[in-house]
């Protein structure tokens, strides 16, 4: 929600910094930029400082960042809470999912990182369904009050009733620039904590970019309708493959399946079928491809400090699809038109399920 908040009321900030010009849109992006720059060094610090205790400062800050958002301070202030509050989504995508990991009994696991998996497409469908006739309703001061209210309201749940992960190796973790940066290199060279952040760049690279796009090509009369209906279609099918595909199969098995399904739904707009139902069915194959590549995570890493570092990369990856992906299709889509966008999009597809099959084939290889 600190990304769809602004995300769907961005008409709203257009009238509130009418003089903003195009350097408005970084409201909403530049809490990506953070991530992209900040992956890997927040794994790091939540492993040295600890999970729990960071989880907690991450949802007061930013509880304390919608707040003073709500006051709708003049843009550059504005952009500086951004920043910070881009720390505290940092912090939380990496440290929740660690414990989820690591406090679910190994049978559900696949399970409970598919219910994370979801947040995107929940956050995006609550802001949609309630946030918004919320805001509509008593204004986006009140609606942004309401989102910091809900995350201190977290902050307390989680004092109380999360346990400590305990993890004696994590407080020997440098912060030096020197070791960040080799970290950076250990993380990406290794085919188990890596796999899941390249299959989550594919992934994100089109989610976002997908559900601004589309809206224009639906029918108006169906527009609406299919835009809140595309990411609960996508929460489905991810629910599905935690509860069935995933007991039955490797999760980088599943995620390469779902990427080419993901391909030869988005190739047979060529074949004239109806945009609606393609849409549906590419939701589909996200919704199955979320689920596999985050229950990945795991599944390739058993020891706290990689998990950690897996998060962190998913994070980063994530933040450089979700920031890139939406300006290069729509520059694809004016350049090249529709058949350019649709062979984008296959394309990248099929680089995620390369990607995952390439580095499950170099994991074969050192076993």
């Amino acid at each position: 929600m600190q990304f769809a908040k602004f995300s769907l009321t961005f008409g709203v900030l257009r009238e509130a910094y009418p003089d903003a010009g195009t350097s408005l849109g970084l409201i909403v992006s530049i809490i990506g930029l953070v991530g992209i720059i900040f992956g890997l060094w927040a794994s790091t610090v939540v492993s040295r400082f600890g999970f729990k205790r960071l989880l907690i400062y991450a949802l007061i800050l930013g509880a304390a960042c919608s707040f003073y958002q709500s006051y709708l301070p003049e843009l550059s202030a504005m952009l500086i809470s951004r920043v910070i509050e881009g720390l505290s989504h940092l912090v939380i995508v990496v440290a929740a999912p660690t414990m989820i990991s690591r406090f679910s009994p190994e049978k559900f696991t696949s399970a409970t990182m598919t219910l994370w998996s979801t947040f995107f497409g929940v956050a995006f469908t609550i802001t949609s369904w309630v946030g918004l006739p919320f805001q509509q309703a008593y204004g986006i001061d009140s609606f942004l009050q309401v989102h910091a209210a809900a995350m201190l309201i977290l902050a307390i749940i989680a004092y109380f009733t999360l346990p400590e992960l305990e993890i004696s190796a994590a407080t020997s973790r440098s912060l030096k620039l020197s070791e960040l940066i080799k970290t950076h290199f250990d993380v990406y060279r290794s085919p188990y904590v890596s796999a899941p952040a390249f299959g989550w760049l594919f992934y994100t690279l089109t989610y976002v970019s997908l559900l601004t796009i589309l809206p224009d090509l639906f029918t108006p009369e169906t527009s609406a309708f299919y835009l809140g209906l595309l990411p609960i279609v996508s929460i489905g099918a991810s629910m599905f493959c935690g509860v069935f595909l995933l007991t039955k199969f490797h999760a980088v098995s599943v995620a390469i399946c779902g990427f080419i399904g993901a391909a030869i739904s988005i190739a047979l707009l060529m074949t004239g079928v109806q945009i609606e139902f393609i849409a549906i069915s590419i939701f589909v194959m996200l919704g199955v491809i979320q689920s596999a590549n985050f229950a990945s995570i795991p599944a390739l890493n058993k020891d706290v400090n990689d998990l950690a570092n897996a998060n962190g990369a998913v994070a980063q990856m994530g933040n450089l699809g979700n920031t890139t992906g939406t300006p290069i299709l729509l520059s694809i889509l004016v350049f090249s038109g529709m058949n350019g966008l649709i062979l984008m999009i296959t394309l990248t597809y099929l680089c995620g399920a390369l990607a995952h099959f390439l580095l499950a084939k170099k994991r074969a290889a050192l076993n």
